[in-house]
């Protein structure tokens, strides 16, 4: 299936629903968690304390040993000189990408517009480890099967800095494990390199 470009789209930090073609896998066994002690970080935008998102999630990528999936609406790198914790984070995935660890991205199709995908490239990011998915708007991480990581921060500069938002991440394996699997359905399944638009 190849990226469907919504003609209203534009190169802006969308927020419309996007209907799929294909429809999604359904996971009928719920995830849960009975009887164990889990620790969760709150994650606050805009916050400078503990639940700050960006020190967080930085910490968060350079901890990554093996594996880094990333499921998000998009990425849209800061303008030279602005954003500087912004710019930590995705010098930090690229950084996991030149280690030879398994980076994986998922975007939605907005990424597509805007030269967003070249600007990407340009920041360092490894584009062969990036797809695109029609109606991607979660904001995930998962890192190496042990640590999720769920939330509403949207990567700009804007989301990851000053707007109201909220994330957590979860430090436990089934937790992270259910996630994946999910991610790696989509990244198989429904997610491409190749993009036409129409």
């Amino acid at each position: 299936m190849a990226a469907m470009l919504p003609a209203a789209a534009t190169d802006h930090s969308p927020e419309a629903p996007i209907l799929s073609d294909t429809p999604p896998k359904t996971y009928s066994q719920p995830f849960e968690i009975a009887n164990e002690r889990v620790t969760v970080q709150p994650l606050l935008t805009p916050d400078s304390g503990a639940g700050n998102y960006a020190d967080n999630i930085l910490n968060l990528i350079q901890s990554a040993q093996s594996k880094l999936y990333i499921q998000t609406q998009y990425i849209h790198p800061p303008k030279e000189g602005t954003d500087d914790k912004f710019k930590k984070l995705i010098d930090a995935v690229a950084g996991k990408m030149n280690q030879g660890l398994e980076v994986c991205i998922i975007m939605s199709e907005y990424e597509a517009t805007g030269s967003w995908l070249e600007k990407l490239q340009e920041a360092g990011l490894d584009m062969s480890k990036v797809k695109i998915q029609r109606g991607v708007h979660n904001k995930g991480f998962v890192v190496d099967s042990k640590i999720v990581a769920l939330g509403s921060q949207n990567w700009s500069g804007d989301g990851v800095l000053r707007n109201r938002d909220a994330s957590l991440i979860i430090y436990h394996e089934g937790a992270a494990q259910y996630f994946e699997k999910i991610f790696l359905h989509d990244w198989t399944t429904l997610a491409n390199q190749k993009i036409s638009f129409s």
